[in-house]
């Protein structure tokens, strides 16, 4: 990001609700590896011992269904519930927003050192408290047919030269691969990968939402599991926990979150023809035409 555009986001200091009592420099940011979507800064005012992160939201959010307004509803709730940081200042125009920092370790980390059943219950039991929350009207539905579609339409417009092969890529999975209706619908956070859970003094958070829709609850807890690496016994004892999703219907939502995030990466990381082919076929044998 330039210098320019967190320079003029810094000028906005006098607005933040007793953040910083004098104006802040480029040198109290520091960039944090948070995520593919933002780009994220740790803000450390020199005069309070106080940490925030600024972060600065993507242009490219219709690409990939991210609504803002949406999201800061969903964030809301959920801070309400001790789950995520609130947000304490919002720049629409600016396309920015601080929220404080959690100076604790992501889940991937702790998971070297501890993958003990407590921990693994604790995980699931907060994403069926997400997913019990009541639902609110104007809240985004997924449709996964349609967004796989669109992200098919992107990849293709993104590689011209190669749209025959990506069609025929395209049929061959849509042969063998058909979405599941046989869920109750509820509040999914759509990214809950080991980096998006942060672990401080006992507490447990779950960040990011802007992906959050209505939809499959067991998609939440495949991608999970499928970033935690959870081996055949740790998914049973999960599943036990969470007590209303069969193992049947967790494989199907397993299958298709692999497809939407195969789909996902390939946009986002402009993978080539090669490689989207690499890692479609390391969820379905694909049979070309």
């Amino acid at each position: 990001m330039p210098n320019s555009h967190l320079i003029n986001i810094l000028n906005d200091w006098m607005q933040w609700p007793s953040i910083c009592q004098q104006h802040p420099s480029l040198e109290e940011l520091t960039p944090l590896n948070e995520g593919l979507t933002n780009e994220n800064w740790l803000f450390q005012p020199k005069d309070s011992q106080a940490q925030y992160v600024i972060r600065c939201n993507s242009n490219k959010e219709s690409d990939f269904y991210i609504n803002r307004h949406h999201e800061r509803e969903v964030h809301q709730s959920i801070s309400e519930l001790g789950l995520c940081p609130a947000v304490i200042f919002e720049n629409k125009e600016k396309n920015y927003w601080i929220r404080p920092y959690i100076n604790g370790k992501t889940l991937k980390e702790t998971l070297v050192n501890n993958s003990s059943p407590e921990l693994l219950n604790q995980v699931t039991q907060i994403l069926k408290q997400v997913h019990q929350l009541p639902l609110n009207q104007h809240w985004p539905t997924i449709d996964l047919n349609d967004r796989i579609e669109s992200y098919w339409q992107q990849l293709i417009s993104k590689q011209p030269d190669q749209a025959k092969e990506l069609e025929h890529l395209k049929t061959a999975i849509e042969r063998q691969f058909k979405t599941s209706n046989d869920f109750k619908p509820c509040l999914c956070h759509m990214d809950c990968n080991t980096q998006n859970w942060i672990i401080n003094q006992n507490e447990t958070h779950l960040i990011d939402w802007e992906y959050a829709h209505i939809g499959n609850p067991a998609w939440d807890l495949a991608v999970l599991s499928e970033s935690a690496q959870l081996n055949a016994t740790q998914i049973k004892a999960m599943l036990k926990q969470y007590q209303s999703i069969s193992i049947t219907q967790f494989n199907q939502a397993k299958q298709e979150m692999q497809y939407l995030e195969s789909l996902w990466f390939a946009i986002k990381l402009n993978l080539s023809l090669a490689e989207f082919s690499t890692t479609l076929n390391s969820i379905w044998s694909i049979n070309k035409p």
